[in-house]
């Protein structure tokens, strides 16, 4: 079952038609979960993602900042998402055998 008719089923409609689910589901579908699980982001990434934060958090973050901060933790949640999705097809599969 995909993520979105799960979390529909679970009286979620919200996210049965969000647009992230539906590229969790694409991306788990087409990838094999291993190398979902092994993505990391570079060491740059989340330090300005850190510095960002640090600037929300501090009150000098222009608009934009705190746009791009929003697109990263939407990002980041994402990211979760699919590898936790993956873990959950790859131990699916692991049990078929």
């Amino acid at each position: 079952m995909v993520v979105s008719q799960r979390l529909h089923t679970i009286g979620c409609n919200y996210f049965a038609i969000n647009p992230f689910i539906e590229l969790i589901d694409f991306v788990v579908a087409n990838i094999k979960p291993e190398l979902i699980s092994a993505f990391r982001a570079s060491e740059e990434s989340p330090n300005y993602a850190y510095d960002l934060l640090q600037k929300e958090k501090t009150g000098v973050a222009t608009t934009e900042e705190r746009d791009e901060l929003d697109q990263f933790m939407q990002l980041e949640h994402t990211i979760r998402m699919m590898k936790a999705k993956a873990r959950e097809l790859g131990t699916q599969d692991q049990s078929d055998d």
